[in-house]
């Protein structure tokens, strides 16, 4: 008998398009309130990643055995997929100039860019 091992990232489907999509971020922060003084102490840890919830049109029993199957290949939280901003499809405006990062030693979660020249159409 053969057996079917997806290869991550999966392609998303596009039998039917998407109905509304909303993403949200999510940081893991630890907050820990002092029983005695009421003060907090909050810690963000490295843990972030974003989630987005997906609506579909109603669809025909053909397509909807498409996404289904789409959905079990990814095995839970085990397969990967990539997705993007389904409401931005096209790019906007015009990026020219020659990026570079402004500052050798950045850390956090922010890079500082110069020489961005952006002009809309």
């Amino acid at each position: 008998m053969a057996v079917f091992t997806p290869s991550y990232p999966l392609t998303f489907p596009t039998v039917v398009g998407v109905q509304t999509q909303r993403f949200s971020i999510v940081r893991t922060v630890a907050v820990s309130t002092s029983p005695f003084t009421g003060q907090d102490q909050i810690v963000q840890h490295e843990g972030e990643y974003w989630t987005t919830q997906i609506k579909f049109p109603p669809m025909l029993k053909v397509n909807a055995s498409v996404v289904l199957a789409f959905l079990l290949q990814l095995r839970g939280r085990r397969g990967t997929f990539s997705i993007g901003d389904q409401d931005r499809k096209t790019i906007q405006g015009t990026a020219t100039g020659t990026v570079r990062v402004n500052g050798a030693s950045q850390v956090g979660n922010q890079v500082a860019l110069d020489g961005l020249l952006r002009r809309r159409p």
